[in-house]
């Protein structure tokens, strides 16, 4: 009785202890380079004239925006906000600076990408989409008003963009011209899983797991059961034949208790903070299992024939609607951008993130292997070394653009545009 007792005190200091450490360490500002007083730091870099306060309120509503709603077929969308500086819509996209509704009066030009063209950690006036809005407003170049719509979305990459388009088109909600921004997200996503593919799998698991009698082992045998789970790979490979619903509950609910302790949130902090210093094959939860190192070839070959199929087939389609379309290869700080120049990061950095390197192998094997003679010169546009003469930092992270840089990738884009004779509308 003794140890036990002696045993039940010791627990009670030592989730006490976790407690307070955990509460003091979380708030302090010399433990994570994500906290926000270096966020602030580094923002300064891109909005010098912004208070604290007002950085303070952007990256408040820069997280707002990473937080994943479900979306049928996409998988996965931004919240809908009405933020000072994010705005994202129930129709799909985020607002830009001179935004109109659609309209099929207007010449609707329509961006589809990931996180880089929705704009992350930058304001809705500084997207690309945005830039593009303006040059357009303020160069009456078309009869017609020029509406740019920014259906960018995190996480996304060709796929899901095909996807997002066909439903657009379904809804009688088709543009003039849609424009793809892609390569970043399809290197990372080379397995063709989404953002939100680890999420889903355990759902998954669930939901099976569920759906059965609880004694669907003893009804068609145990060699049958554990077979038929073991088709789909991992996706049930460690099925629990819990055949008492009511302690299955119990359990479920246990250990949700126990992950709310402070020794094991406590746990959960160390292990967070081993990651910095372990050599990992993915580097959060959305990219479980994804491996970066190995056959790095092989995974760049896959990409490549995936990009031009889904862009042959966004062609095909956007042909039959009578709708102009053109794909650019986007810039990466990996490659043609001296790091030197980089305030989010450094040589060392690089060295250390195997995803990143993958990256740069990435565009090289994309080059290397002539990437760009599947497209007709009038629909690509390879914009991956507009930054290598630039002498100064572009991006507010390791991949996302700054307001000048997203402003020079929209004059480009619009450049192209008129060089291929697609804006008709005088």
């Amino acid at each position: 009785m003794k140890i036990l007792f002696n045993t039940l005190i010791l627990f009670i200091l030592v989730n006490v202890a976790s407690y307070f450490y955990l509460d003091s360490v979380l708030k302090s500002n010399e433990y994570s380079e994500y906290v926000l007083s270096d966020k602030i730091k580094k923002l300064k870099t891109t909005y010098p004239k912004l208070s604290d306060e007002n950085l303070i309120k952007l990256i408040q509503e820069d997280y707002a925006a990473r937080i994943n709603y479900y979306s049928p077929l996409l998988e996965s969308r931004p919240p809908y906000m009405e933020g000072k500086y994010f705005n994202y819509t129930k129709e799909g996209y985020r607002k830009s600076k001179h935004q109109s509704e659609y309209s099929e009066k207007n010449f609707n030009i329509y961006l589809f990408g990931g996180s880089t063209t929705f704009g992350t950690s930058i304001r809705d006036e500084d997207t690309i989409a945005s830039a593009m809005n303006k040059i357009f407003h303020e160069n009456k170049t078309c009869d017609r008003k020029i509406s740019v719509f920014n259906y960018g979305t995190p996480g996304h990459f060709s796929t899901q963009e095909f996807i997002r388009l066909l439903q657009l088109i379904k809804n009688d909600k088709k543009p003039n011209i849609a424009i793809f921004i892609d390569g970043l997200n399809d290197f990372f996503r080379y397995d063709d899983s989404t953002m939100t593919s680890h999420a889903i799998k355990t759902q998954m698991k669930l939901l099976n797991e569920k759906s059965l009698p609880g004694n669907y082992k003893h009804l068609f045998g145990e060699k049958f059961t554990r077979e038929l789970f073991d088709i789909p790979g991992d996706l049930n490979s460690n099925f629990q034949y819990i055949e008492n619903n009511h302690l299955k509950k119990f359990m479920y609910d246990f250990i949700n208790t126990l992950n709310g302790l402070p020794i094991v949130m406590f746990s959960h902090y160390l292990n967070k903070k081993l990651d910095k210093y372990r050599e990992t094959r993915s580097f959060s939860a959305s990219f479980a299992g994804t491996n970066y190192i190995e056959n790095k070839d092989d995974k760049s070959k896959l990409v490549m024939n995936r990009l031009i199929k889904n862009h042959a087939n966004i062609k095909a389609v956007n042909d039959f609607h009578k709708v102009e379309t053109l794909f650019i290869l986007q810039p990466v700080q990996v490659i043609d951008y001296d790091l030197e120049n980089s305030v989010n990061l450094t040589k060392k950095e690089y060295d250390r993130y195997p995803h990143l390197q993958f990256i740069r192998f990435g565009y090289e094997y994309l080059r290397n292997n002539n990437y760009e003679s599947n497209y007709d010169y009038k629909n690509f546009l390879d914009l991956t070394k507009i930054q290598k003469d630039e002498k100064r930092n572009l991006y507010v992270d390791p991949a996302h653009y700054d307001p000048y840089f997203s402003n020079k990738i929209a004059n480009n884009i619009i450049k192209k545009m008129k060089k291929s004779n697609f804006i008709k509308c005088n």
